[in-house]
């Protein structure tokens, strides 16, 4: 009940697998990730910056789903990960990348 309600505290797996998850997508470029607790008892892991917003579940050991939203474009993609990070990975090298949104051309 440590939401006001009947939240689930954070499993002991779920955290430890989320500590893992963290240390494979740790890169010096970024900030560490917000880490916002479920009420189901899993974890969230979160980055808002360059224009994008990355949220990562941690469901469970090797139970992960990943949504990236592109605020320049609006293009929201979603990924379910096991055991390959490697899509997920590059999502969170293309945080680092500081973008600008696209000039709009002025007709004269």
């Amino acid at each position: 009940g440590w939401d006001g309600y009947v939240g689930l505290p954070v499993s002991f797996t779920c955290a430890q697998f989320a500590a893992n998850v963290i240390e494979r997508l740790y890169t010096d470029a970024l900030p560490p990730p917000q880490l916002v607790p479920m009420s189901d008892g899993t974890l969230r892991l979160e980055w808002h910056m360059n224009k994008y917003d990355l949220e990562i579940e941690v469901l469970a050991p090797y139970e992960v789903v990943a949504l990236r939203t592109d605020l320049i474009t609006e293009e929201e993609q979603e990924i379910e990960v096991q055991t390959d990070f490697t899509e997920l990975a590059g999502w969170v090298s293309d945080l680092a990348a500081v973008r600008q949104p696209a000039l709009m051309q002025v007709e004269g």
